[in-house]
């Protein structure tokens, strides 16, 4: 009996060893071909969106890296940007009307018209007497007659229609609203950080100018980009020069006057008479010809002072090109006021308007004294 088992035993083991050195490694391949081709043809079965989730999924990353990479190149472009050309963009973008009147300003215009009609109506009625007074006196003819027709017409402006009146002090009126307004950017300041350094940058109505602090000079290309964005910032860009704006105008203008200079030079070509020139062209004399002796040449030829080759080398760019120079007839202007030390961030209060006892004078002091 226990032979039988391990006859049979052996018998296996054989077989079993045979088939693993000397048939499967030649099946190998086939098989595992057999075997992936069955757990894919499961997993179609099983999942029949597999493929196309797997490639939605590639277009999102792709989208994602397209998003990623165009990201960066707007951000590079902003990089880009010059300083000299920040805010120009938004600068041509905004409109350059001015703000609407708030409510305390429509109050302080309809108050200003009021006291504009009342001080033009005295004055006009005081240069009527006055006229009157001046007939009456003067017995001159001449001086009758003129101040006749001075009479006339101040009484045809006395009887103007009172809407026409009002709409001129109206305009008046807002005028002065406006430039209260400007008046009040004095105390408003923007910072911005330059390539040379920090600035905090005001307005001041009375000198037209922007004055601005900063512990480093700072050039005008660098201080244009600061006055773009104060008026960006407080919405007044009606106070600011466009400098491109300006060029080209500037271009306009030499255009058209190198355009006149050639109509009047072809105009007098063909009537064939020629300007005379104011300055005479004097002739060189060589004090050798005249002496006989040999001598030096008077004039400027006997100058050996020879002129540095930098500033020859600028004189002839601007003596053969002038008509690049362009000349602008605005500009905006900025006032340095000093470092940041120098500024003043707090306001100094009026206390005459705060405290009334402190603007009171002795003797409303004594009356309120003697009254207790």
């Amino acid at each position: 009996m226990t032979d039988w088992y391990l006859e049979y035993f052996l018998m296996t083991y054989l077989c079993v060893s045979f088939l693993t050195y000397y048939i499967i490694p030649d099946y190998n391949d086939i098989i595992n071909d057999f075997l992936s081709k069955l757990s894919s043809f499961g997993t179609i079965v099983a999942f029949p969106y597999v493929d196309d989730i797997d490639n939605d999924n590639n277009n999102n990353n792709n989208n994602s890296n397209n998003s990623n990479d165009d990201k960066v190149e707007e951000k590079k472009e902003k990089k880009e940007v010059k300083f000299e050309d920040k805010y120009k963009e938004e600068f041509a973008k905004i409109s350059s009307e001015q703000l609407p009147f708030t409510t305390e300003e429509l109050e302080s215009i309809s108050k200003k018209t009021l006291e504009f009609i009342k001080k033009y109506n005295d004055h006009l009625d005081k240069e009527i007497n006055d006229v009157k007074s001046m007939l009456e006196d003067d017995s001159d003819n001449d001086n009758n007659d003129n101040n006749k027709e001075k009479l006339e017409e101040l009484l045809e402006e006395k009887a103007l229609p009172y809407e026409d009146t009002y709409l001129k002090a109206e305009e008046e009126a807002k005028k002065e609203v406006l430039n209260d307004r400007l008046k009040k950017l004095k105390k408003c300041y923007v910072f911005e950080k330059t390539p040379l350094g920090n600035v905090a940058m005001c307005y001041n109505f009375d000198k037209d100018s922007f004055e601005y602090y900063s512990d480093n000079t700072l050039p005008y290309r660098f201080l244009e980009p600061v006055g773009r964005k104060y008026v960006l910032t407080f919405k007044c860009k009606h106070i600011f020069i466009d400098m491109d704006e300006e060029l080209k105008e500037a271009e306009l203008r030499a255009d058209k006057k190198r355009l006149e200079e050639e109509d009047k030079a072809k105009k007098e070509k063909e009537s064939g008479v020629k300007k005379r020139n104011v300055f005479a062209k004097l002739k060189e004399y060589n004090s050798a010809t005249s002496s006989g002796a040999k001598g030096a040449s008077v004039g400027a030829k006997t100058n050996n002072i020879k002129m540095p080759a930098n500033i020859k080398a600028n004189l002839k760019d601007i003596n053969s090109e002038p008509e690049k120079l362009l000349l602008k007839e605005k500009s905006n202007h900025y006032t340095c006021q000093g470092k940041f030390a120098n500024m003043r961030v707090l306001q100094s209060v009026n206390r005459k308007l705060v405290d009334k006892k402190y603007a009171m004078s002795f003797a409303d002091f004594k009356k309120m004294s003697l009254k207790k």
